[in-house]
């Protein structure tokens, strides 16, 4: 089961949601950038954790016009990262789950 690393995240791969899901990159720097901005303490990512497309901003994405779509056809393919990707998409902060009670 494909799922998001990112610490308060539920996305999971499910068809037809239209949220794509990243590996870990290689590249050392960038991929401890990625485990930091994951949140989760002692967290090291493994080939098989990946972040989903909602932490990273349009100009993340790289984008190719296609013949399909000179020719005005919609060609739907899986989003592509740039190749210095950073998730950039503030992660939710902790819930409070204490309520207090004031009488």
């Amino acid at each position: 089961m494909v799922f998001c690393a990112a610490f308060g995240c539920s996305n999971r791969l499910k068809k037809g949601n239209g949220i794509s899901f990243f590996k870990f990159p290689k590249n050392p720097v960038q991929r401890s950038t990625w485990e930091h901005y994951c949140r989760r303490s002692s967290f090291t990512a493994t080939n098989h954790h990946t972040l989903c497309s909602v932490h990273f901003s349009m100009d993340m994405f790289q984008y190719h016009s296609s013949k399909f779509e000179s020719l005005g056809l919609n060609f739907s393919r899986r989003a592509k990262l740039k190749d210095d990707a950073l998730p950039d998409i503030p992660l939710m902060e902790k819930e409070n789950t204490a309520t207090r009670c004031s009488k």
